[in-house]
């Protein structure tokens, strides 16, 4: 039940959350546009709090919360398709892959 509450609180804020359009990566294509957000109820506003869940799953001992984690960050990864590029800079998934 805390990781939901966590997971709730990514996306609670008065401040949107704007994607980083000024990092341009060697593999991006340029034609391509980063997405703007689509739905402000659903954009990632408190990446403090994203980084709870990133830390928690870091640190979890067992697979059953590791699963509860990555439940919970994927569906704030695609709940907009801004979050992604809003959450870039924490470098989540290469910690995770690791």
């Amino acid at each position: 039940n805390m990781v939901l509450l966590i997971s709730s609180l990514v996306m609670c804020g008065f401040t949107e959350i704007r994607p980083n359009v000024t990092s341009s990566l060697p593999f991006q294509d340029k034609d391509y546009r980063i997405p703007e957000v689509t739905d402000p109820a659903l954009a990632v506003k408190n990446v403090l709090a994203f980084q709870v869940l990133q830390t928690a799953f870091l640190k979890a001992r067992t697979a059953e919360l590791c699963g509860v984690i990555l439940d919970v960050i994927f569906n704030i990864y695609s709940s907009d398709q801004a979050n992604y590029f809003i959450l870039e800079q924490q470098h989540a998934l290469p910690h995770f892959i690791e």
